[in-house]
């Protein structure tokens, strides 16, 4: 997903054994997959919220081309009356 190989995983596994102490990799284990699953969640509420709102500017721009057949052709009534009016 990241572009992290196998070998890099291991290389990573062995500097935190050099660096941390043993006891304390499972509970940064366990805090790390607690930060990933939390990150997942609010990547998940963004993507929703995002295409909530794509939806929603897709919706506006259909009623805005909407009133503006409405408008032109409210304009060329008015035009041929008013054309009419002035044949009679």
């Amino acid at each position: 997903m990241f572009g992290i190989s196998f070998g890099e995983i291991v290389i990573i596994g062995i500097v935190a054994l050099l660096v941390l102490d043993p006891k304390d990799i499972p509970k940064l284990i366990h805090a790390g997959r607690r930060y990933w699953s939390m990150l997942k969640n609010e990547l998940h509420h963004l993507k929703r919220d995002s295409w909530s709102i794509i939806q929603e500017y897709q919706n506006l721009e259909n009623e805005v081309h909407s009133l503006s057949e409405i408008e032109q052709i409210a304009h060329s009534k008015s035009i041929n009356q008013t054309s009419e009016k002035h044949e009679i």
